[in-house]
């Protein structure tokens, strides 16, 4: 459910369509290094079921008329954290 600040933001980005307006979203990858993963089999299954359960977000920023900025802070240093086995 949107909240009235998404909603006074989205209709003021709407009176000025030339003005993109940028909302940012964890990237999935981000999400998995914060909650651990206890239920799926692997880090794979994991990650596609994060990103799975994220694109209803991302797709509601864009219907919205909002432009998606997914924030991958860790894509730079994904070396220097090998991924966690089960």
């Amino acid at each position: 459910m949107p909240t009235s600040d998404n909603l006074q933001v989205g209709a003021a980005a709407r009176r000025r369509p030339e003005r993109r307006v940028p909302v940012s979203a964890a990237s999935p990858g981000v999400i998995s290094l914060f909650f651990r993963n206890d239920h799926y089999p692997s880090h794979e299954a994991y990650l596609f079921a994060i990103a799975d359960a994220m694109r209803h977000e991302y797709e509601a920023v864009a219907r919205a008329g909002f432009v998606l900025q997914v924030d991958c802070p860790d894509l730079g240093d994904g070396a220097a954290h090998p991924v966690r086995r089960r």
